[in-house]
C-alpha cells in the first residue's frame, strides 16, 4: 500500500524508519504542546521509542489495518495523519491527526487530511471515516466540522485532555458527504 501526494507543497509519503530521526526531532520539539492531546507522546522518550512507533505502523500497514502517513510542508516534516483500526466489514475507518505547533493556522493540515480523505473514499472504498477529539480541543473540532464531518455523540469523560478527564467527541463522514 503506497500512496505519496503533494498539494501546494504539502506532501504525504509512508511512514517508515527512514522518518525515525525527523519525527523524533519533530516530537521532542513540539512535546508540551502535543502532549495535550496525544497520550503517547508523553511515553515517547527517545528515538528508540519513536522507532517502535513506526514498527508498529509498518506491520498494521502490512496487516491492512491502517496507514500512517508523514505530513511534509515543504522539506520539512510537519506532523502525522492517519487511518486506523480498519473495519472490513463495514468499511470504516478512524482519522488521526496532529500537526507542529508552528506549523498551526497555515492550512497545512486541512489540506493534509483531504488528501488521505480522498485516498481512504477513493482508493480503500471506505464508506465511512471516523474521528474522535477532547473536547477542548476546539482547534480540531473547527477544522473537522469545516472538512465536512458531523458531530455524532459525546462521550462525557471519557479522554484525559491536558491531565483531566474531559468529554470526547465523536464525528463522522460519509464517503457521500465528502466534498
Amino acid at each position: 500500500m503506497q500512496v505519496t501526494e503533494t498539494l501546494n507543497s504539502v506532501s504525504l509519503e509512508p511512514l517508515d524508519t527512514g522518518h525515525t530521526a525527523a519525527l523524533w526531532h519533530c516530537i521532542s520539539e513540539h512535546k508540551l504542546h502535543l502532549q495535550q492531546w496525544i497520550d503517547w507522546v508523553g511515553h515517547c522518550r527517545s528515538e528508540s521509542d519513536v522507532a517502535a512507533y513506526i514498527q508498529q505502523t509498518q506491520d498494521e500497514a502490512y496487516r491492512q489495518e491502517g496507514l500512517t502517513m508523514v505530513v511534509r510542508f515543504g522539506a520539512s516534516l510537519s506532523g502525522i495523519v492517519s487511518l486506523q483500526h480498519w473495519n472490513r466489514d463495514l468499511n470504516i475507518a478512524e482519522l488521526g491527526f496532529w500537526i507542529a505547533a508552528s506549523e498551526q493556522g497555515k492550512g497545512l493540515m486541512q489540506q493534509a487530511i483531504r488528501q488521505l480523505l480522498s485516498f481512504g473514499f477513493k482508493e480503500l472504498r471506505l464508506q465511512k471515516i471516523e474521528a474522535a477529539c477532547a473536547a477542548t480541543n476546539t482547534r480540531a473540532l473547527r477544522l473537522l466540522q469545516y472538512i465536512g464531518f458531523s458531530v455524532e455523540g459525546v462521550l462525557r469523560r471519557a479522554i484525559l485532555s491536558k491531565g483531566l478527564l474531559t468529554d470526547k467527541v465523536l464525528l463522522g463522514l460519509l464517503k457521500e458527504e465528502y466534498r
